[in-house]
């Protein structure tokens, strides 16, 4: 059983592991990319083996994944181990690592708080590795620190052009106030950029591998703790303020709270862009739904965060802006309310994330 992995993509990991594919699952894949479980057999025995194909061809998510992949190896990063890349087929083969991406997993409760203690340990570990020494071919040499939130803004500049007149109010409002204070980094790391729950394996209480690399760069560590805490609404990871005294602890770069409350709201636009332009593909059911899912989740909650920033209560606490709001706090306002509206008239596509907002930081 091959669950619809296309033949060329079957004959390329038989080519390269010299072994017959006995079943392909598919399964824990994203928005960029499809997945599947790979089981091979040959004369030297079964193999389990996790193949990741780009869904838009010429992409080069998967071979930018392979790039990190490999440089990290050896640093005590733990990563899967790369099989094989394809430029051509936008395919990673890569060895099959234990562990449940399933976080916090609900039947191992004992398990979840040195789960995430771990996380914030291997984050901060990334975040101290000489990005000289790490040898990736796309990022070239590192950058310097005051160009990185720069750079993400012309990147978030370039999606929204891209989304044309189908940009939403909400995103082209949040590239707005990000240029009016972008943060300064203090200093330059390999960052990951989608860190958190779903994009790790853990196994005993602690991470088995970090996966998903297709969007790191060299940047500001608060953009990784700024994703966690944007990947916390969909998975919760417990409180903030604890995770981040664990970053500290385990050495990492000094926690700017502004700074990542800066970054998740770039976060959030930039991922509600991606999806956007995701979505205008020919999608089959089950891959729309749970886009538009998480769509929505994400737009809802950078309208929270934009309250937050621009120093107003979030509507679900506040019944009106003050006469003495600004025009900014105003929009930002009424943006969420519009948000909120439309996640409660939709909580049936929600479903279990009705609830979920994002955890307020104390210097937003």
């Amino acid at each position: 059983m091959t669950d619809a992995m296309p033949a060329q993509l079957v004959d390329w990991i038989e080519a390269e592991t010299g072994a017959r594919v006995l079943s392909a699952k598919r399964g824990g894949e994203g928005a960029s990319r499809q997945a599947w479980a790979v089981e091979l057999t040959s004369g030297r025995g079964e193999q389990s083996l996790f193949c990741l194909r780009d869904r838009t061809a010429g992409s080069g998510g998967s071979n930018r994944d392979a790039d990190v992949l490999r440089a990290l190896a050896g640093t005590g990063i733990p990563v899967p181990r790369v099989h094989a890349a394809s430029a051509a087929l936008g395919a990673l083969l890569l060895a099959r690592v234990r562990g449940r991406s399933d976080f916090p997993v609900v039947d191992r409760e004992e398990e979840r708080e040195p789960t995430a203690r771990d996380l914030m340990r291997l984050t901060a570990a990334l975040h101290a590795l000489d990005p000289r020494r790490l040898a990736i071919e796309h990022l070239g040499a590192p950058t310097a620190a005051i160009g990185h939130a720069p750079r993400q803004l012309d990147s978030l500049d370039a999606l929204l052009r891209s989304l044309g007149n189908g940009a939403l109010a909400v995103q082209t409002f949040a590239a707005t106030w990000l240029r009016q204070s972008p943060p300064v980094a203090s200093r330059t790391s390999l960052v990951h950029s989608d860190m958190g729950p779903g994009n790790f394996l853990a196994e005993g209480g602690r991470v088995t591998a970090l996966l998903d690399w297709e969007v790191a760069h060299w940047g500001d560590p608060m953009e990784d703790l700024a994703a966690i805490a944007v990947r916390d609404m969909a998975t919760p990871i417990g409180p903030l303020d604890r995770r981040y005294a664990e970053y500290t602890a385990a050495g990492g770069a000094p926690v700017d709270l502004a700074g990542i409350a800066w970054y998740r709201v770039f976060i959030l636009a930039r991922n509600t862009s991606l999806i956007a332009l995701g979505l205008r593909r020919n999608l089959a059911a089950r891959e729309r739904v749970p886009l538009e899912r998480f769509q929505l989740l994400l737009l809802r909650a950078l309208a929270l965060c934009l309250c937050d920033v621009v120093g107003i209560e979030r509507p679900e606490h506040d019944a009106a802006v003050s006469l003495e709001a600004t025009d900014m706090q105003a929009l930002a306002r009424r943006l969420a309310v519009e948000l909120q509206s439309r996640a409660r008239a939709e909580t049936a596509l929600l479903g279990p994330l009705a609830d979920r907002v994002p955890q307020r930081l104390a210097a937003s």
